[in-house]
């Protein structure tokens, strides 16, 4: 014969209250036989008064001889209420005072700011500071502080992409930047056969310059002008010709150790496209008021090096002057030019009452200078008060 035998099942008694209170001494376990257990009252609590215990949202004061399963009993109580405070740097608060609740969630405003992102209220303004709420406002956890308090609004700066239409070129890869940062157009895409023009609006209408504010994701076309390709040093030369066309190198050019005739004024579009010119000189003893290879630079040069050459001026005169072996005076725009090597004097041998300024690269500018750079020694004698040597 068998018997079976059996053993009263135990169940789990388990105790909700807001704040942490410590219920390690109150009843934790039963089983169908226990006597009936009274539940515990008076509950002193930091952050409400205690009105009893809900089970399944039912009022309850002990659990009867007979109950099985495990129970989850929930103290009812009538919570404190407490202050927060908000400051923040940025945007305009209806309300800065908000009442919540001890125990409960809440919802904060989430303040809108062109150009940021709202991160949360915190406790203060560091980074480490801890969070109450996420970025829409909301509490991370149930408040449970006995104190009011006040609550740091934290921004970070919206981000924008920028994408780079090429239009045929090559690819520029899409850009992050902080919303209202200004446009950085020195991103120079090239396309065979054309010159670039700058980054335009999709439909080429609106130029985006260094001075562009963003407010938002954008996307900027290449606007690509067409050009003469040259190739030799007759080609390059031809240039003084029809000096507001567009040309663009595709090779090195050796001048063969001719003596440049310098461009008087250099107003169209010309892209060295890394490419040098090399082995020439450049002399003078009567310089205009402005000397160079391009005496005068209005238009764009850019992705131009020269290389290998010489660059002298002896002269009496008095005149103001402007020297520069690229360029004289640029009024223009001059993009990633370089001057690799070379040799530059410049002796006058009166005293000047003119300005005389000698440069590098170029000698005086008065339009844009970027990404440019000048590896050559200068040797200037100048007499006068009214002068001024530099690298660049």
């Amino acid at each position: 014969m068998l018997t079976a035998r059996f053993e009263l099942a135990t169940y789990t008694i388990t105790y909700i209250v807001p704040g942490g209170y410590d219920t390690s001494t109150f009843p934790a376990s039963y089983t169908m036989e226990s006597d009936p257990i009274t539940l515990p009252v008076g509950l002193v609590l930091e952050g409400g008064i205690f009105n009893g215990w809900l089970l399944n949202g039912v009022r309850v004061t002990e659990i009867p001889k007979g109950t099985c399963g495990d129970l989850a009993l929930t103290a009812d109580i009538t919570p404190f209420a407490y202050q927060l405070i908000l400051e923040s740097t940025y945007g305009d608060l209806a309300e800065k005072e908000h009442t919540v609740y001890f125990g409960l969630p809440y919802t904060l405003p989430a303040p809108s700011v062109a150009g940021k992102v709202f991160l949360g209220w915190f406790e203060n303004v560091s980074e480490s500071a801890v969070a109450y709420t996420d970025g829409n406002g909301n509490s991370l956890t149930p408040y449970h502080k006995t104190t009011s308090r006040v609550l740091y609004a934290r921004f970070a700066a919206q981000q924008c992409t920028v994408t780079y239409d090429t239009d045929g070129g090559d690819a520029i890869p899409a850009a992050t930047v902080d919303w209202g940062s200004a446009f950085d157009g020195s991103a120079l895409p090239t396309k065979e056969g054309a010159i670039f023009g700058g980054w335009y609006s999709a439909n080429l209408s609106t130029k985006y310059t260094n001075a562009t504010i963003i407010h938002g994701d954008i996307t900027v076309k290449a606007r690509w002008i067409t050009a003469t390709p040259i190739s030799t040093a007759d080609e390059f030369k031809a240039i003084a010709s029809n000096p507001s066309g567009s040309y663009y190198l595709v090779n090195d050019i050796n001048l063969g150790g001719a003596v440049w005739s310098p461009i008087g004024t250099f107003s169209g579009f010309l892209d060295g496209n890394g490419y040098t010119v090399k082995n020439f000189s450049v002399s003078t003893a009567t310089p205009s008021t402005a000397f160079g290879f391009f005496s005068n630079n209005t238009g764009t040069i850019q992705n131009l090096v020269l290389e290998d050459f010489t660059f002298n001026v002896t002269a009496a005169q008095e005149k103001d002057t402007n020297l520069g072996v690229m360029v004289g005076y640029n009024t223009g725009k001059m993009y990633h030019c370089v001057l690799k090597s070379g040799s530059v004097q410049i002796v006058y041998t009166r005293e000047m009452t003119g300005d005389v300024r000698v440069g590098g690269l170029v000698g005086r500018n008065d339009g844009t200078l970027s990404s440019c750079k000048s590896f050559v020694n200068i040797t200037s004698v100048q007499k006068g008060d009214y002068t001024g040597s530099g690298g660049m």
